[in-house]
């Protein structure tokens, strides 16, 4: 007798994401590595970055494919257009997720991908003596923004500085990992901070930190933990703070940690430290990091800018100018709280905040809708 069974179902063919990040190696560029661990339940990812020699960070389900910086700046950035260019056209890739770099515009041009989406984390950030420069590349990122249908971008801020129209915009904000660490004890300060030292006076937070020392004499416990790496100029700075801090045996600064090894950190620390100089190169983002502090349950001292102080209230941090003698202030006010932080609350209140949470909630519906409009 025939066995007319029940056919089962064709699997779903899923859709092929390939983002394109050159601003870093995988694993190394926060938004860009968190974005490819939530988008697997939607896409088979492919993720394209430079070779800088560092640690390769594996990740199951992402393809990584690397290329090198050998060579100068124009035959390196002919390189990386060449290798995307051939990528796109040699897989049928249903969304190509760019993160804005020099000439991304080009792309459009080589590769004629129909579904491109341009990713803007950031504007120019440099010293405060090169404002031409930084307004002349802010320039080019909304030249080349014309290009692309359409713009995910970190703020909306950040969107009328570069004079992007709203209607092709989509704000994906910033985000941070929940690391599974423990309720913060506050019996003492243990600082931490985490990010490039370019351009953030990393230095400054040391000497604010070494005046709070000599003021509390032993009173409670202190450290501070500084991860990140920039140019040799920028950590040579933070080296010789911590030298002439007279605060080596508590300050400690440890180089470039990639994003899966910095648990131990927030583990141990309960005082998180997001600082950049207060000027108009930062006003229109938020620090990185104060989210990933956030929950961790641990309250912040952070510079005063306008989006940083949409982030910091009372309960979990305070602001502070962007010199040591005001950091030292800060780090005042911290100490007379200490006993009224509730790591509990911080990281509760942030859970919106956490990366699965933006990715999942936020852009994944975004790039769906996106490919439902052109037919994908």
């Amino acid at each position: 007798m025939a066995d007319f069974g029940v056919d089962e179902p064709a699997p779903v063919k899923r859709k092929k994401l390939l983002i394109v990040h050159p601003r870093g190696q995988f694993g190394y560029q926060t938004s860009s590595y968190y974005l490819s661990i939530y988008l697997q339940a939607d896409f088979d990812i492919t993720y394209v970055c430079w070779d800088y020699g560092l640690d390769r960070i594996e990740e199951k389900n992402v393809q990584v494919k690397y290329i090198s910086r050998a060579g100068g700046r124009i035959q390196r950035l002919w390189r990386y257009l060449s290798c995307i260019s051939r990528e796109i056209k040699g897989t049928p890739y249903d969304l190509v997720y760019v993160v804005h770099f020099y000439l991304c515009s080009l792309l459009r041009f080589l590769a004629n991908h129909p579904r491109m989406i341009l990713d803007i984390r950031t504007g120019r950030i440099g010293p405060r003596e090169a404002r031409l420069q930084r307004e002349a590349h802010n320039l080019l990122i909304h030249l080349e923004s014309l290009f692309f249908e359409k713009v995910v971008i970190l703020s909306d801020s950040l969107r009328a500085d570069l004079g992007i129209a709203e209607r092709k915009c989509h704000i994906f904000p910033l985000g941070a990992e929940q690391h599974p660490v423990g309720p913060k004890r506050f019996d003492a300060m243990r600082l931490l901070y985490v990010g490039t030292l370019n351009h953030r006076s990393i230095d400054k937070t040391v000497e604010g930190f070494a005046l709070f020392r000599k003021e509390v004499n032993s009173g409670i416990g202190l450290s501070y933990d500084i991860v990140g790496f920039g140019t040799p100029e920028a950590e040579e700075a933070v080296e010789n703070a911590i030298r002439t801090s007279g605060c080596g045996d508590v300050v400690r600064f440890h180089g470039r940690v990639p994003q899966k090894r910095l648990g131990p950190f927030l583990e141990y620390c309960n005082i998180g430290v997001a600082f950049v100089p207060i000027d108009d190169r930062y006003q229109s983002q938020p620090s990185t990091k104060i989210f990933e502090y956030h929950l961790a349950g641990m309250p912040v001292i952070a510079t005063a800018t306008r989006e940083n102080a949409r982030c910091i209230k009372s309960e979990n941090g305070v602001l502070t100018n962007d010199d040591p003698e005001d950091f030292c202030n800060g780090l005042r006010l911290i100490h007379r709280n200490l006993s009224s932080y509730d790591s509990g609350k911080i990281r509760a209140e942030s859970a919106e905040f956490s990366w699965e949470s933006i990715v999942r909630r936020n852009l994944a519906p975004c790039l769906a809708d996106f490919l439902t409009e052109r037919g994908r």
